[in-house]
Order: structure tokens, then C-alpha cells, then sequence
């Protein structure tokens, strides 16, 4: 997890490291207001569709790394 190059968003970087095509969910204790998949320069966002305010899910091709960007609701608190 680390600050966006471009602003005040999260970036989270994972990759599956078994080998297996996987969805992979991931709740927060933060409201967030949208995701997006980018490429691994951060550029090139498609949204991911959001379950709740806290959580979302994507799938991964064996041995994929992926970079998801995060932007954290400002009234959470």
C-alpha cells in the first residue's frame, strides 16, 4: 500500500503468487468512494465495481500482479 504518484489516493499492489486464477475481496475499515484497476505506472484506470462502501473484489490471471487504486471517502470517520 502506498500514496498515488498523482494525488491523495491509495494504491495496493498484490499478486497471486500459487498459480491460480482467483477472486480476491478486501474490506477496509474506511469508506471508499470508488476503485479502479490501472496498469503498474498507476495510468490507464477501469473501475471496479464496489460490493459496499468498504469492500470489493477482483479476479487475477495466475501469477498476475495488480495495481488497484483507492479513493478514501473524505467525511470517513
Amino acid at each position: 500500500v502506498k500514496q498515488a504518484e498523482d494525488g491523495d489516493a491509495l494504491i495496493l499492489r498484490f499478486f497471486d503468487a500459487h498459480g491460480s486464477r482467483a477472486r480476491s475481496t478486501f474490506r477496509f475499515g474506511l469508506d471508499i468512494d470508488d476503485v479502479a484497476e490501472t496498469d503498474l505506472l498507476e495510468e490507464q484506470p477501469w473501475p471496479v465495481e464496489m460490493s459496499e462502501r468498504r469492500s470489493f473484489s477482483v479476479r487475477g490471471k495466475p501469477y498476475e500482479i495488480k495495481t488497484v487504486r483507492l479513493n478514501v471517502a473524505k467525511n470517513t470517520g
